[in-house]
């Protein structure tokens, strides 16, 4: 018979029907036979008999013939089957709790490699994405390379390279969307004119901008402005007719010239663009006619589509020999020769961009990988305790699989069963699964954003995440499955029918509590190390006060004003703001700590012996007030005050850390050091500049660096001035200051756009990172410490039931109840330390993955583990003492007749 026929066969509708048919063949067989013995002369009825005697059991030679007419092993899995699901019906309770535990813990562990897929699996949704480079700069034996570059840099770059077929500058930015007053932000992004060329995306509505709208102030439309598609939707509701309108960014008009492809979010993972527009408008955008030519911004990365006969090796062996020209080219001004030096050092290559470039912080992906691993054994915790409910549904189940047995059915075919229960139930959390995962990575993602920036990630399952889910629940469903099916399968034939047999004393299901307790101690250990390290972070000495503090940022490059009139325009709003109702002090500066940005400059000391030392030294530029407004103590000398104008002394305030590394020991207000400003016949000019005040060291940038040597200048001497920052500070809450702010700026004649943020919020914007690890270690904590509570309630609680005579005899013989609860807290005791050493040793092996992810704690702090223990412990008590308390409340002569 064809194979075809056969599994047809499996799935004929009348279930009886085939068994019919063969029946009837038997039957029209033997009565051929009978008819052959009565042409001999034989009797009806004897022929009959012989014939039937000749043929056999007709019930083999039908079961027989029918098992050469169907899929014998398809037939067998859906019989399978279809006894699982009878089983899961007849049990409601008890599949309502297995498919819950798993679908919580499957969706958890498939939200996070949803996210994991996002941000580090998915290629870029473009044309043939395998073939597309990110360039980075740096140099031979350097761990670590950067892929920013100048603009120069990038326009060399393109004008000399030959191995690519397209290449693009790309930069992430923002744009001010509003008309005047108070900021609508929006993310966006600039980028050379063939970048949608290089990538091969086509446009929703109008046309992508090209290398002819690439032009310094815009192409033949003027400056032009391509959509992404989400921005489309949210601010024009998908309104074609947007195409060939104007859009303001940060004041300035932008033809819009179409609509990009829903699926490209443009080449940041993590960042999604609502506008892109040309680099070249960038001098029309900012008024800055110098800006492109800067040879010390660096604010592009570059990225190219390799030709097809080039690999990625042959790339960078070309661009080793074209790495010296583009430098040589392209050498930023004002530097001394030693940096001078090292910018010609550097050497260029090529790695895959096919996954876009990220926006996400290296912390942020790290502490992703890591709750990945807090899941996946949250998981195998839930699974351990779905071992021992089927365990113990096994040993109820222990008469029924003797019965089977006893009828002819094998072992194999029992844990086949059994194994078909447990993935069917598995295969049920994984759909379950499946169906919380997107809306928990969505969760995920909204508390992973900052307050200024949200992180935005394409979060829909592709074939790689049904794959992991799939496979985790067959995982799963073979972890857990394989004690019960074990169990089934080794039934001892006549104990089982007498009702006689044991079931090895529980040691299978306390040995699984024992794991549970195990993997439970790693994540309280995780749990522990990572609320410490957010608590350490919390209390840091800042060197300033955050509280009620409110910024207003404002960008000044849109504004037609030079430098001078710049520094002037900023005091007279910061006054205004200072002489606001409720506002205790205003001051501005380039720089705010906590912020994203970062200047150095290079000065001249005495190294103490007479001579001249270089020192890179973070920058910034400060108003009067800054450091009152801030509540940062002044230790010595006096504050940046309103006569440090550009035509007096050139001055500045140094922390704490500025004056031990330039000056040492000793007072360092009065004395001079040299700035470097200009280039000079020698390569670097200086002016000097006194110290006329020391300020505790505050946190500049990063809460985990120490606070670096800084100098602050006054906003009428900085270098240049192109955004500054106000910081308000007021008696109350930063919420009332709010209204006051927008008031202020508001007389000044909407002048100014401005972006407010509290500096509470920029606070816990810069824990984001450390908030996440602690939020949901301490979330996973919580389950595993219920699972494994519940699993070893569940052993006691067994225990004391299969164990009751001996119980009876005990209390018979004379024990008393305190004995019999010392007696079942010991047990649980034994289980519980046994599993506590275990995973001792596994968290103490598995800590210095997070190492780089704590602050102020160690991964071996006694006190972590301490109170994991003392965590373990009270919940172990707290499972145990119901099961102890029944134990010594059992009637002796009940519990003595109970086998």
């Amino acid at each position: 018979m064809p194979w075809w026929s056969r599994i047809a066969n499996v799935f004929r509708r009348d279930a009886s029907g085939l068994n019919s048919e063969l029946d009837e063949e038997l039957q029209a067989h033997i009565a051929m036979r009978a008819d052959q013995f009565m042409e001999e002369g034989v009797p009806a009825a004897e022929a009959r008999r012989r014939a039937e005697r000749l043929f056999g059991n007709t019930l083999l030679v039908r079961e027989r013939t029918r098992d050469a007419d169907v899929a014998q092993w398809l037939d067998a899995l859906l019989q399978d089957l279809r006894y699982a699901v009878r089983m899961m019906r007849h049990s409601p309770v008890l599949t309502g709790v297995i498919v819950l535990s798993l679908g919580l813990g499957i969706g958890a562990n498939t939200a996070f490699f949803t996210l994991t897929n996002a941000l580090l699996l998915k290629q870029l949704p473009v044309k043939d994405p395998a073939r597309l480079v990110s360039v980075e700069i740096g140099r031979p034996g350097e761990a670590r390379w950067g892929d920013s570059f100048t603009n120069p840099t990038w326009e060399e770059f393109d004008r000399r390279q030959d191995i690519a077929s397209g290449a693009f500058a790309y930069a992430a930015q923002s744009f001010n969307a509003g008309a005047s007053g108070e900021t609508r932000m929006i993310t966006g992004a600039i980028a050379s004119g063939r970048v949608f060329e290089t990538l091969g995306v086509e446009p929703v509505v109008g046309r992508l901008f090209a290398g002819s709208d690439d032009r310094r102030g815009g192409g033949s439309d003027g400056p032009v402005a391509v959509l992404g598609y989400d921005y489309w939707q949210r601010a024009y509701g998908l309104d074609p007719s947007i195409v060939g309108r104007s859009i303001l960014l940060d004041g300035k008009p932008y033809k819009v010239v179409g609509v990009a492809p829903e699926s490209f979010y443009g080449i940041y993972v993590g960042q999604r663009f609502d506008v892109i527009v040309p680099l070249g408008t960038e001098t029309y955008r900012t008024s800055d006619p110098k800006l492109l030519d800067a040879r010390s911004t660096w604010i592009v990365s570059i990225v190219a589509r390799l030709k097809p006969e080039w690999t990625q090796a042959r790339a960078n062996e070309r661009l080793k020999a074209l790495a010296p020209g583009i430098f040589e080219a392209t050498v930023p001004p004002n530097r001394p020769p030693k940096i001078v030096q090292d910018f010609l050092a550097n050497r260029l290559r090529v790695t895959d961009a096919a996954r876009g470039l990220s926006a996400v912080s290296d912390s942020m992906r790290s502490a992703v990988l890591l709750l990945n691993g807090f899941v996946a054994l949250v998981l195998l915790i839930a699974c351990a305790n779905v071992a021992n409910l089927l365990l113990a549904r096994a040993t109820v189940r222990a008469r029924e699989f003797t019965v089977r047995m006893a009828l002819g059915a094998s072992r194999g075919r029992l844990l086949r069963q059994s194994l078909t229960e447990s993935l069917l139930l598995a295969l049920a959390g994984a759909a379950l699964g499946l169906g919380i995962a997107q809306p928990a990575a969505q969760a995920l993602v909204s508390i992973s954003g900052r307050s200024t920036a949200q992180m935005s990630l394409d979060l829909a399952p592709d074939g790689r995440v049904l794959l992991f889910t799939t496979a985790i629940g067959i995982f799963c469903g073979l972890l857990f499955g394989m004690a019960p099916a074990w169990r089934a399968a080794r039934n001892t034939l006549l104990p089982r029918i007498a009702g006689t047999a044991g079931d090895g004393k529980g040691r299978l299901r306390a040995s699984l509590v024992s794991l549970q307790v195990a993997l439970s101690v790693v994540v309280l250990v995780g749990c522990g190390l990572f609320l410490s390290s957010w608590q350490n972070l919390s209390k840091a000495s800042l060197g300033f006060d955050p509280n009620h503090v409110v910024l207003a940022k404002v960008d000044l490059g849109t504004l037609t004003l030079d430098q001078d009139q710049r520094a002037e325009a900023v005091e007279d709003v910061r006054r205004q703001l200072r002489s606001a109702p409720g506002v205790e002090e205003a001051s501005a500066s380039i720089l705010t700590p906590m912020g994203s940005g970062m200047w150095s400059s290079l000065i001249v000391g005495d190294d103490g012996k007479g001579g001249r030392r270089e020192h890179e030294i973070y920058y910034n530029a400060v108003s009067p007030g800054f450091f009152r407004a801030l509540g940062t103590p002044l230790l010595a000398g006096r504050a940046i005050e309103a006569g440090d104008r550009k035509a007096s002394t050139q001055v500045a305030v140094v922390n704490e850390s500025f004056a031990r590394q330039v000056f040492g020991v000793g007072n360092p207000v009065g004395r001079y050091f040299e700035e470097g400003v200009a280039a000079s016949k020698t390569g670097f000019a200086t002016q000097k500049v006194q110290v006329v005040g020391i300020v505790r060291d505050a946190t500049y940038r990063d809460l985990r660096q120490a606070p670096p040597p800084t100098m602050y200048r006054p906003l009428a001497q900085a270098r240049a001035l192109p955004y500054v920052t106000f910081a308000i500070r007021g008696p109350g809450e930063v919420e009332q200051l709010i209204p006051i702010v927008r008031a202020a700026f508001a007389a000044t004649g909407s002048r100014f756009s401005y972006t407010l943020q509290t500096y509470p919020m920029r606070m816990r914007d810069a824990m984001v990172t450390e908030r996440l690890l602690a939020a949901l270690s301490t979330l996973f904590g919580a389950l595993a410490l219920g699972l494994a509570g519940m699993g070893l309630y569940g052993v006691l609680a067994y225990s004391v039931t299969r164990r009751s005579g001996e119980i009876g005899i005990r209390m018979a013989l004379g024990a008393t109840a305190a004995h019999i609860r010392n007696w079942v807290l010991r047990q649980s005791g034994i289980t519980v330390l046994t599993g506590f050493a275990a995973g001792l040793l596994l968290a103490l092996w598995l800590a210095p993955v997070a190492k780089t992810l704590l602050y102020g704690v160690k991964t071996s702090d006694w006190r972590v583990y301490a109170a994991s223990l003392a965590t373990l412990l009270a919940i172990a008590f707290t499972a145990s003492y119901l099961p102890a308390r029944r134990a010594t409340r059992l009637n002796p002569v009940q519990a003595l007749r109970h086998d």
